[in-house]
């Protein structure tokens, strides 16, 4: 049987089932079928087939759980890809990998442009046992052993879908008024015409505390452009709650316009990305509102950069009260002085050791000294002698554990 095939084409379509594990070349100029191709031409499926291309390509049954039941366009879900997990993946590579997922009635189109998931996908994902997770840097996996996401891990997601379905914008609104509440701010939802959608304050004193009226923009195509925000209104929220700052949320702020604009009228940016890094953060690094200030302060896309000192003094002080607690446990089995430390031992010991701190002062030594044997803390004990340790790590450990519980109440 002849195809009337040019050479270029059978090459390119050699290549592609060579790919796929369909053919291996059994010499230099021939290939033979191998018990996957073989498999498939028993059971020509285009389920089956979508299997072999998610099992030779990444990013294919992960586009599922990316695009669910919004509608997206190819454009869009590139944006979302590289934006979300730094994968590039090209206009016409991505095309394939949802044209082989409409094949297999995994995907359906929504208009002439967009795609969405079927009702049949979230039943094929889940009898077929395939559960993806997703690291910093866009690799792939799947398994059953994968971790569950976490609530933060179900706001990220949120936000990210929410940001792209400007047919619900409310959505959005809703997500980025959780996602404020968990950095530590007192949030009210508002919305609705002629009003922010969101009001968020500071958790502090009120002589030291401040306000940020929020606007949230889903777009559905790209990023949000000068022409979706009208800054003049914002100013006129700001005025309306006498609010400190005024910020914008979106799914990312590339064009140039939008942040001239931000920062002639004195507007914080903040993209999907960097809230996301926020809330990571903020699992890892407990920072309070008040160390989020600086972040309103500057105006246009937020540079998280201006973190860094807050987190190098929340680093400085966790590794001020683990080396404490070493230099006092050290002593335990000290006969001449019975274990007990005054505090220019503890900073002596400390200054000399293995894991000091940089510009270490006798100061903050003692800081952490009457923190930690205080009444209410009680990880360490303190007489007219010095100071000494009163149990393990573990020990020490378990009482700030109950601490925490009780502020949390």
């Amino acid at each position: 049987m002849s195809y009337k095939l040019s050479e270029s084409s059978t090459r390119a379509a050699i290549s592609s089932l060579s790919k796929l594990g369909f053919v291996r070349r059994s010499s230099l100029t021939t290939y033979e079928l191998t018990a996957i191709g073989d498999a498939w031409l028993s059971e020509k499926s285009a389920i089956n087939f979508a299997c072999c291309f998610h099992a030779a390509f990444s990013w294919v049954f992960e586009l599922l759980p990316l695009v669910g039941h919004s509608a997206f366009d190819v454009r869009s879900i590139q944006l979302l890809l590289f934006e979300r997990f730094n994968v590039n993946i090209s206009h016409d590579a991505l095309r394939k990998r949802l044209n082989v997922l409409l094949k297999a009635g995994l995907l359906k189109k929504r208009s002439q442009m967009s795609y969405q998931a079927t009702e049949h996908c979230d039943s094929f994902l889940s009898g077929c046992g395939f559960n993806f997770a997703v690291d910093s840097i866009g690799k792939q996996g799947a398994g059953p052993e994968q971790p569950v996401d976490t609530d933060v891990d179900k706001l990220i997601g949120e936000l990210w879908d929410a940001s792209r379905d400007s047919s619900h914008p409310n959505r959005l609104e809703r997500a980025v008024e959780r996602c404020f509440s968990r950095l530590g701010f007192r949030t009210t939802l508002l919305g609705g015409s002629g009003d922010t959608d969101v009001l968020a304050v500071a958790n502090a004193a009120s002589r030291f505390s401040y306000s940020v009226v929020i606007d949230a923009k889903s777009t559905s195509n790209g990023g949000v452009s000068a022409l979706q925000v009208d800054f003049d209104t914002l100013e006129l929220h700001r005025r309306k709650h006498d609010a400190s700052f005024i910020a914008v949320v979106g799914s990312s702020f590339s064009e140039k316009r939008i942040c001239d604009r931000a920062k002639e009228h004195d507007v914080a940016l903040f993209g999907i990305s960097e809230l996301e890094k926020l809330l990571k953060l903020q699992e890892e690094i407990p920072l309070v509102s008040q160390d989020y200030k600086v972040l309103f302060e500057y105006s246009g896309p937020i540079d998280l950069g201006l973190l860094d000192p807050a987190i190098a003094r929340f680093r400085r002080t966790t590794k001020l009260l683990d080396l404490v607690l070493r230099a006092l446990l050290s002593q335990n089995e000290d006969k001449e002085f019975g274990g007990l430390m005054s505090k220019r031992d503890v900073y002596w010991f400390m200054k000399n050791g293995t894991s000091s701190i940089e510009d270490l002062s006798i100061s903050e030594v003692g800081e952490m000294l009457e923190f930690l044997s205080s009444p209410f803390v009680g990880c360490i004990g303190k007489d007219k002698d010095g100071y000494y340790a009163v149990g393990s790590f573990d020990d020490a450990a378990k009482r700030l554990v109950l601490l925490a519980k009780a502020c949390n109440g």
